[in-house]
């Protein structure tokens, strides 16, 4: 049995100042890791491991690295269950976030890639293909973390087609979009009480389009990239 001056507590082989072979270290913060160590680290065993940053971890080591099932959970309250390979998040597995949001489905290397599905806290789901950890083919409720929310069909990493959406400073839309942008025939309302209803082209009015005051006047006619040219007679 060996005793630090830093308080662990390593049982074992020590070979050369290092542990070596079967063993057991209990740190004074926790940590408790079992199996079989090599140049004073865990190789191949169980334990939980807590980092100089805080994170905790909890799974089975192969030849040096975290593999297999495991829970890693973060300082700021990020907590992932699932399949690890050389420490990095990879296979199945779910995280949930600190606001309550959870992602349940494949990763690859620490990020989300393929099956999967993104639930917010109040229970709207996105589900489809993800890369690159967001939302790629698919379609559900997307929920950022800037508050905004699109509802609609994703295609290749754009929302296209019919959708929704809506902003934390009351903006809303309604109609169709192309490469996540407001593209076609759609309805905008805005904090202010403005309703615009017509055509757009990426995100502007363009084409015939009504708008309508909070006071009810009406201004209809012909727009070219958000500016009234023509009335309509």
């Amino acid at each position: 049995v060996l005793y630090p001056p830093d308080g662990t507590v390593r049982e074992g082989t020590g070979i050369n100042g290092s542990m070596q072979g079967p063993g057991r270290e209990n740190d004074i913060d926790g940590s408790l890791l079992e199996g079989e160590f090599k140049d004073g680290k865990i190789h191949n065993g169980h334990g939980v491991l807590l980092k100089a940053n805080g994170d905790l971890w909890n799974g089975t080591w192969v030849e040096g690295s975290m593999t297999g099932n495991a829970t890693k959970s973060s300082i700021d309250g990020y907590v992932y269950t699932g399949e690890v390979r050389n420490a990095f998040e990879h296979g199945y597995g779910v995280l949930t976030y600190p606001d309550g949001n959870r992602y349940e489905g494949n990763w690859v290397t620490s990020k989300q890639e393929g099956a999967g599905k993104k639930i917010s806290f109040d229970g709207r789901v996105v589900e489809g293909e993800f890369k690159d950890g967001t939302i790629f083919n698919g379609k559900g409720v997307l929920v950022h973390p800037d508050g905004v929310i699109h509802e609609g069909t994703w295609v290749e990493g754009t929302m296209e087609g019919p959708g929704k959406c809506s902003t934390p400073d009351g903006y809303s839309y309604t109609g169709t979009f192309y490469h996540s942008k407001e593209h076609g025939h759609g309805q905008g309302v805005y904090p202010g009480g403005i309703v615009y209803e017509g055509e757009w082209d990426m995100g502007k009015w363009h084409g015939h389009g009504k708008v309508t005051t909070s006071k009810g006047k009406v201004q209809e006619g012909e727009f070219q990239y958000g500016k009234f040219v023509t009335v309509q007679k």
